[in-house]
Formats: structure tokens, C-alpha cells, sequence
């Protein structure tokens, strides 16, 4: 049984089994699929954080269930991602709410829960043998897990990918030029030479757009528009419901960008770190630039009511810190930067928006 809050469209109901709602959901979501063929070929299985979903998504999921003439495609994200800590996500079911609306009206699309009431951290090997027995796939379906190339240049790190390869397909989507599909090819044959043999492994390119969840996460926490980067339906939802939102660290990036302050970068170390909520780094590219950057900076800050409780390093200029409570602001001389290295020693922390 799922756990947890529930689904509004079950408010109030009897609560019902992982299986009947992913079967309902898919008989609902895939009439048209699968009424032009006696025997569905396929299903996708599409996992990931999806933090949030975005038109790279979409694009690639229609091109894939084409290519392959799968029946349908089952969007799985991720309840606890084992590479992300949970506090630097959306919730788990605001980001199954963006899914519903990216996909709303999209024959043979759908959405799982089924990692809600899985143990934790989300591995994929452990999704697949509960998608199995559930009954969600069944011994007449043919699963094909969808990954990306950058992705799968790691799968044999993962948990158990003999086991996945074992429980499911691959499918590949060559979309980023840095791994073309020869590179991808070498990888699977060094790693799974049997496996691609008996092409478990499959390729596919699509068409590469060059959005990503953190660029979509970047615009939001600076103030910028992310209209063309994901469905209006759910930008309406992640502004009514304020997600994304980094309250006044938004002022510090834009300010910082006003300045003139280069590769700025902001840490999230709520939870790990006594000392404040976020950090803003940046650099100069001299002494008198980190100094100027620093002053114009607190001079625009007044605007929005920010005044610093402390600020060191001034006079020399190679590393000015400027305490404003829950934020603290780092301005570096770019040949210093490097060798305090914030970034790795707070590694542990999320990088929420950066231009290096």
C-alpha cells in the first residue's frame, strides 16, 4: 500500500494498492497506443529527480516512445534521489504535481509513485523488481529503463547493473555531444560486452536541447523568466506554491551580476553549517576589482534594506567576507579562489546556482 499523503484524486477513497492505480493510470493515459497494436511492443520507464520536469524531458520521452512504438512510457521519479541530499529538492509529491501537469493530455504518458514506499535511498535495481511485483510490468511486457549518456558513462558504479540489465532494457539517448554514440558503444562494450551483445543496450539520439533542472532552478533563484523552459501549467504551479525560491539570496546574485562580480556561485548549508544559510562566492580578476566589487555591492544591498553585520579583508582585497546573518558573501582575487577552495570543502553542500 502507498504511505504517505494522499493522491487528491483518491481523497477520501478507500485506499488503493501500487498496482491498481499504476494500471489504472496507464489504461487511462494509453487507450490510443495501444488500440493500433494487438501486442504492445514495450514499456519505458523514465527515472530521475525531475527537479523540476522540463521540455528536455518531454521532447526526448516523445521521441523515444515513437522510435521504439512503445506502448507507453512510465515517468518514475525519484522519492530519495542516493546522489542528492533530500533538503535540496522539491518534496516528493510537488514534483509528481509538476509531472501531472507537464503531461496532462499526452496519450500513453503517466506518472509513478511507486519509490514513495520503497525503502530509501531510490535505486533503480529496487524500483524494477517493485514495478514487477506489483504487477506494473509483467512477464508480457518488454521494460526498457531510459537513461542519459552521462548517466550511463557511470552505470557501472551504480547498485546492482547486472541485476537492472537483468530486470530490463536500456535505452541510451545520445543528446549531449560530449558523449557521442561511439563513446557510449566503447563504455558498454568495456562494462557489459554480453549485455550489448545481445543488444540489452540500445541507443538512441534525440534531439539535443540544452535545458537542465538546474538551469530551470538557476533562473528562479535569480528572478530570471523560465518561460520556453518547462510548461506554463507548471511554472503558474511553482510560483502559486513559492517553490524554488531562495528568498533574498536572489538580490545578492543580481546585485552581484550589477557589480560586475564574475563566476558567481551560491552554497546552500542549511543543516550543515552553523554559521549561515547560504554563501555567495565570487571573484575578481585584480585586488582593486574584488575591493570596488565589494563596495558597489553593500551599496546596492541598502536598496533592499541589507546592511552587512561584519566585513573583513577589505584593506588587501584578496578575500573580502561580508557578514549579512543568514548569508555571507565571499569576494575572492581569482588566483585565490582556488586555493581556499570553498566548494570542495563544503562539498557536502548543494551548489544552487553556478556560473563557473
Amino acid at each position: 500500500m502507498v504511505k504517505g499523503v494522499e493522491h487528491p484524486q483518491f481523497k477520501g477513497e478507500k485506499r488503493l494498492s501500487v498496482k491498481v492505480i499504476e494500471r489504472k493510470e496507464i489504461a487511462r493515459t494509453s487507450t490510443t497506443s495501444t488500440a493500433s497494436t494487438a501486442s504492445p511492443k514495450g514499456i519505458g520507464i523514465f527515472g530521475g529527480s525531475f527537479d523540476p520536469i522540463h521540455f528536455g524531458h518531454l521532447r526526448s520521452i516523445v521521441e523515444i516512445k515513437e522510435q521504439f512504438a512503445l506502448s507507453h512510457i512510465l515517468i518514475v521519479p525519484s522519492f530519495s534521489p542516493p546522489h542528492k541530499k533530500s533538503g535540496g529538492i522539491a518534496s516528493f509529491e510537488r514534483r509528481v504535481s509538476l509531472i501531472e501537469l507537464a503531461i496532462k493530455g499526452i496519450e500513453g504518458i503517466a506518472v509513478s509513485r511507486i519509490e514513495k514506499g520503497l525503502p530509501t535511498p531510490s535505486f533503480t535495481v529496487n524500483t524494477l523488481k517493485a514495478l514487477r511485483s506489483e504487477g506494473v510490468i509483467t512477464d508480457d511486457d518488454m521494460p526498457y529503463f531510459i537513461m542519459g549518456s552521462d548517466a550511463f558513462m557511470e552505470f557501472h558504479t551504480w547498485r546492482g547493473p547486472i541485476d537492472i540489465l537483468e530486470l530490463s532494457n536500456i535505452i541510451v539517448m545520445e543528446r549531449d555531444k560530449d558523449n557521442s554514440g561511439e563513446m557510449i558503444r566503447e563504455y558498454a562494450l568495456r562494462h557489459f560486452p554480453d549485455q550489448y551483445a545481445e543488444n540489452r543496450i540500445q541507443i538512441c539520439s534525440v534531439t539535443p536541447i540544452s535545458i537542465s533542472s538546474s538551469l530551470v532552478r538557476s533562473c528562479l533563484y535569480k528572478g530570471a523568466s523560465p518561460v520556453f523552459l518547462l510548461p506554463q501549467d507548471c511554472i503558474k504551479y511553482i510560483k502559486d506554491n513559492g517553490l524554488y525560491s531562495i528568498g533574498k539570496v536572489g538580490a545578492f546574485i543580481r546585485e552581484l551580476q550589477e557589480c560586475h562580480g564574475q563566476k558567481i556561485t551560491v552554497l546552500d548549508v542549511r543543516g550543515i553549517s552553523s554559521i549561515c544559510d547560504f554563501f555567495v562566492i565570487s571573484e575578481g580578476r585584480s585586488t582593486r576589482h574584488v575591493q570596488g566589487t565589494s563596495e558597489r555591492l553593500r551599496e546596492r544591498l541598502k536598496r533592499h534594506n541589507l546592511y552587512p553585520k561584519e566585513v573583513e579583508g577589505e584593506r588587501e582585497g584578496k578575500w573580502i567576507l561580508m557578514d549579512y546573518d543568514d548569508v555571507v558573501v565571499h569576494i575572492f582575487y581569482e588566483e585565490i579562489r582556488g586555493i581556499y577552495d570553498l566548494e570542495g570543502l563544503w562539498h557536502e553542500a548543494d551548489i544552487i546556482y553556478d556560473e563557473r
